[in-house]
C-alpha cells in the first residue's frame, strides 16, 4: 500500500531503509529462519542496529539516534508492510524504559550496547497473573547491597538469546503499602546463578522463541534496580504505552501486507468471465478492510504524536490502547479478507497467507489482549 503521504523527510528515509532491508531480509528470509528452526535473526538485527534503528529513542550522548516516537511508529509500520516481523523488537523497545527511568550510571553502562544491537529480553508475565500485574508473585527481598529474587515468568521472548533482562518483581511482599507501590524493576544478567529457562512449544511462525524462566535465590546488586523501590508500575506504564504503539504498527503493517496480496490476487485470478476483482462482493470486502486499516493508522499516529508532545500520561495511555485495539482488529479483518479472496489457495505456502494470519491473530492477545 506504500508509504503514507504525510511522512516527514526523516520518515521517508526510514521507509527507504526498510525497503532496502526487505530486499535482503524480507518474507523469504523470515520464512527460511523459521524453517531452519532459528531463534534469532542475527544478520538482519545487525543491519538494523548499524542503521541506527535500535537506538531511535536513545539520546545521542549514549550512542542513539534520538528520533521521535512517531518515527518509531513509522519504522515498525514499514517493517510490517514488508512482512518482516519478530517479537524481539517488542522486547527491545520495552527495555528502552532505561532511557526515562535509569540513572546516569545505568544509561552510560547499558544504552550504548542496546543501541548497537545487544539484545535484551523483558520479563513480566506470570502463569498466575496473566494481564493482572497486581498478582505478580516473583519477589525481590533486600539483603544489604543486593536483592534476592525468586519466582517464575512465562512467555519471555528470546530470554536464552539475550544478554540482560528487565525483570518486573514485587518488593512489598507483605502488602503493607499502597498496591501500586509494591513493584520494582531490575536489570538482571541473563547468566546470573540461579536462573534456568526452558523453551515453550508455541505454534507461531516466527524466528523467535518463548521461554519459561525460573529465578531461584538470584542475587542482584541494588545498583541494578531501575528507579526507586516501589516505583516499578509507574515506570512500566509509560513503557507500555510505547509497547502498544509498536504492536499496533507491526499489526497494521502486516494487515496492509496481506491485504495487498488479496488485491493483487483479485486482479489476476479469473474464474468466470474475468478477474474476480471485477465482482462487487470482492471489491466491497477489500475496500472495507482498506478503510479500516487507514482509520486505525490515524489512531496510532495520534498516539505517537501525543507521546512526542508530552501529553498527560493518561491521555497517551488512552490513545495507545485505542490504537493497539484498532490496529490489531483491522489487521486481522484485512488478513481474513485476503484469505477469503484467495479461496483454497489461501492455505498454500505459495501465497504466504496462512502463515501470517495466525501472527496477526496472536497480536490481538499478546502481549496484551484486546479485552
Amino acid at each position: 500500500m506504500g508509504p503514507d503521504t504525510e511522512y516527514t523527510e526523516t520518515q521517508r528515509m526510514i521507509a527507504s531503509f526498510v525497503d532496502m532491508l526487505a530486499k535482503k531480509y524480507g518474507r523469504s528470509y523470515i520464512r527460511d529462519l523459521v524453517a531452519a528452526g532459528k531463534t534469532f535473526p542475527d544478520e538482519m538485527w545487525k543491519e538494523v542496529a548499524e542503521g541506527g534503528y535500535l537506538g531511535m529513542i536513545i539520546p545521542e550522548e549514549f550512542g542513539g539516534t534520538a528520533m521521535s516516537y512517531d518515527d518509531v511508529r513509522v519504522f515498525f509500520t514499514e517493517m510490517g508492510r514488508k512482512g518482516i516481523i519478530t517479537l524481539h523488537f517488542v522486547s527491545h523497545y520495552m527495555d528502552c524504559l532505561l532511557v526515562g527511568a535509569g540513572n546516569q550510571a545505568m544509561k552510560e553502562k547499558y544504552l550504548p550496547g542496546m543501541g548497537a544491537g545487544e539484545y535484551w529480553s523483558f520479563a513480566i508475565t506470570e502463569p498466575s497473573a496473566g494481564t493482572n500485574s497486581f498478582r505478580i508473585r516473583t519477589n525481590a527481598v533486600r539483603e544489604g547491597e543486593n536483592y534476592r529474587i525468586n519466582g517464575q515468568k512465562v512467555y519471555i521472548t528470546g530470554f536464552a538469546e539475550s544478554k540482560h533482562v528487565v525483570l518486573v518483581t514485587k518488593t512489598d511482599i507483605e502488602g503493607v503499602g499502597p498496591r501500586k507501590s509494591a513493584f520494582s524493576l531490575f536489570v538482571v544478567d541473563r547468566d546470573a546463578p540461579g536462573i534456568t529457562c526452558t523453551p515453550m512449544n508455541v505454534g507461531t511462525h516466527l524466528p523467535d522463541r518463548q521461554y519459561i524462566v525460573f529465578f531461584e535465590d538470584v542475587l542482584v546488586p541494588a545498583d541494578n534496580r531501575i528507579g526507586d523501590e516501589g516505583a516499578g508500575l509507574g515506570i512500566l506504564f509509560d513503557a507500555l504505552n510505547l509497547e502498544r504503539i509498536v504492536i499496533a504498527a507491526l499489526a497494521l503493517g502486516l494487515g496492509e501486507h496481506v491485504l495487498a496480496k488479496g488485491v493483487e490476487y483479485a486482479k489476476e485470478r479469473t474464474v468466470f468471465n474475468g478477474p474476480i476483482g471485477g465482482h462487487q462482493a470482492v471489491q466491497h470486502l477489500l475496500a472495507r478492510a482498506f478503510v479500516k486499516l487507514k482509520l486505525a493508522n490515524l489512531a496510532n499516529r495520534e498516539a505517537a504524536v501525543a507521546f512526542d508532545r508530552g501529553d498527560d500520561a493518561g491521555v497517551v495511555g488512552m490513545y495507545a490502547n485505542m490504537a493497539k485495539l484498532a490496529c490489531t482488529e483491522a489487521a486481522f479483518e484485512a488478513g481474513d479478507a485476503a484469505f477469503q479472496v484467495h479461496g483454497g489457495a489461501g492455505i498454500t505456502d505459495e501465497y504466504d497467507i496462512a502463515a501470517i494470519l495466525p501472527l496477526i491473530r496472536t497480536l490481538r492477545v499478546a502481549p496484551i489482549n484486546n479485552e
